[in-house]
Parts: structure tokens; C-alpha cells; sequence
């Protein structure tokens, strides 16, 4: 019978798995009660990874974990071991998420170890879709957002840049906090801004302080440019961007004079990212012979590396 209903499950045959709970199989023949609702938990989690929604909420209703099976036990489905939740925002499924939800799901997963929470692995992968927007959404309404206790702001400030402006304004919204460019933290959202090449939310920051691109983070902000977008018309757009509100190409680090031309030529494995950059650095004016505190420069570090 177990097999039948995996089967039935991971094929999303409804009727024949209503069948096998209609007839009073596991009273009769299950002498552990918890094995059989482990076995139900199991099944939850097949048909979350598929998208079956009704034999999600079977399974629900006749006693499977909300939070599906615990990561050592999927190796029984051959699956990855990642909870249900999570599994329904990776597979955009709105619907499944919010009855997983309602239903008791934890949004916060503890297994496995350093496991995202929902609202992180919703911003994991930008630019995000408009149904992982519609679950923050949700999750917004529902204040699950963070693990109650360990509420910073700040830190989801950070996390909404990677979803885009849309997902960085309503998290501002919700949590009624106006932004502050001189904390330190706040300056790393800054640098994820530009990471991701999201302009409008870096104007924001800089409307915000002006001074912000003057005060040692120039270096930092022009190589954050490299954008995990991987376009070039990105990377390009941002480094204008923060030039044209005060950043100087040709800034040093604190540490040992580093500019940002240097610091890419100086990477032991470029890319063709990292040319890009490197490029667009010197179609702006970097300076070729501008050295580091070691006397190192550009055009010999780069000529070093593989």
C-alpha cells in the first residue's frame, strides 16, 4: 500500500490515493501510528516537488508535517532534502506555499543547518519573479519575515535589494524605518545596490547623503559595479552612476592603496566579467600607472595572472 501511494503521489493520481485512505487501510493494518504519518509526511513532500496541490492538502488533512520530511529522510523519494517550503517558492507556486502556511509550515526551516528562511530564499536568485514577489507579499501580510525575536531591520533592508526595487520599497514600507547611509550596514546594502545594478534604489541612498561617495567607500562601490547580472550594460550603467554623484576611479582603498582598476587586474581568476569591468573602468579615465602603497602597477599585475 505504501508504494501504491508514493506512486500515486508522485504520478498526482487524487482518486487513487482517496481510494487507499478510504478504505480504512492504515487503522487496520498500521500498527505505528507515527511510521504511517511519517510515511504521509513523505508523500507531502513528493507532491510539493511536483505541484500537486490536492494531494498536498490529503495529505494534510489526514495528518502529514506541514514542514514535509526532514532532510535525512528524503533519500526514501530520492530527493535533495530541502523543506517543503522552500521547494514551493522555488517552483513559483504561490498556491502551495500559502496553504503549506496556513496550515502550520514554519517559515523560518532550522533543518537543514544555516537552512533560508522563506523570505531569503525568496530575494536567493535575482531578479526575482512576479510570483516569488506575490509570496513576500504574503509573507509581508503575515509578518513571517524574519525569525521572531531576531527582527533587524537593517538586515532585511539588505536582503529586499536583491529582489529589486518593488520588493526594497515594500519591505521600507513595512517595516517604517527610514534609511541611514552613515551605518555601516546600511553602506553594504548601498554596495549590494550596486552589485545588482539597481540604480533606483541607490538613488535613494544618495538623495538620502550625498556624502556618502566621498567618505572612503568610493573604492568599494565602483568594484561592487561588477553586477551579479553578469551584462555589461549594467555593469557600465552603475559605474556611470557613481561617478556622476562624486565617486573618483582612481580611489585607494585603507588597506594598501588599491584602486579599483588594480584590484580587478589583480584577481588570480578572471573572468570575462572581470574584464568587462576593468574595461568599462578605463573607457571613464582610470589611470594605467596609478600604483598601490607596494608599487604595484595595473598593467604588471595583470600580466602575472593566468
Amino acid at each position: 500500500m505504501r508504494s501504491l501511494m508514493e506512486g500515486a503521489a508522485a504520478g498526482g493520481y487524487e482518486d487513487l490515493i482517496k481510494r487507499c485512505l478510504d478504505v480504512d487501510w492504515p487503522e487496520k493494518h498500521t500498527t505505528d501510528k507515527d511510521d504511517w504519518l511519517w510515511h504521509l509526511t513523505l508523500f507531502l513532500s513528493k507532491a510539493v516537488n511536483d505541484r500537486y496541490i490536492n494531494i498536498v492538502q490529503l495529505m494534510l488533512d489526514n495528518g502529514a508535517d506541514p514542514n514535509g520530511a526532514h532532510p535525512a529522510d528524503v533519500d526514501e523519494l530520492n530527493e535533495d532534502g530541502v523543506p517543503a517550503v522552500l521547494e514551493a517558492i522555488r517552483r513559483d507556486d504561490i498556491e502551495i506555499f500559502k496553504l503549506l502556511i496556513e496550515k502550520g509550515t514554519d517559515p523560518y526551516p532550522s533543518e537543514p543547518p544555516a537552512c533560508p528562511t522563506a523570505f531569503q530564499e525568496c530575494t536567493s536568485q535575482p531578479p526575482i519573479s512576479d510570483a516569488k514577489f506575490e509570496i513576500i507579499r504574503f509573507l509581508v501580510n503575515k509578518d513571517c519575515l524574519a525569525v521572531p525575536g531576531t527582527y533587524e531591520f537593517r538586515s532585511l533592508i539588505s536582503q529586499s535589494v536583491k529582489g529589486g526595487e518593488r520588493v526594497f520599497d515594500l519591505i521600507r514600507q513595512h517595516t517604517g524605518k527610514d534609511i541611514a547611509p552613515h551605518y555601516y550596514d546600511e553602506q553594504k546594502t548601498l554596495c549590494t545596490a550596486a552589485r545588482f545594478g539597481e540604480i533606483c534604489i541607490m538613488k535613494t541612498y544618495f538623495l538620502q547623503d550625498l556624502t556618502l561617495t566621498l567618505s572612503g567607500n568610493q573604492c568599494i562601490l565602483l568594484l561592487a559595479a561588477q553586477s551579479d547580472q553578469n551584462l555589461r550594460a549594467i555593469v557600465e550603467r552603475t559605474v556611470c552612476f557613481l561617478l556622476s554623484h562624486g565617486a573618483d576611479i582612481d580611489s585607494r582603498n585603507s588597506e594598501i592603496g588599491m584602486t579599483p582598476l588594480l584590484t580587478l587586474c589583480s584577481l588570480k581568476s578572471p573572468t570575462e566579467q572581470t574584464a568587462d569591468t576593468a574595461t568599462i573602468l578605463l573607457e571613464k579615465g582610470a589611470n594605467i600607472f596609478t600604483a598601490c602603497n607596494n608599487n604595484e602597477f595595473p598593467l604588471v599585475k595583470a600580466a602575472q595572472q593566468d
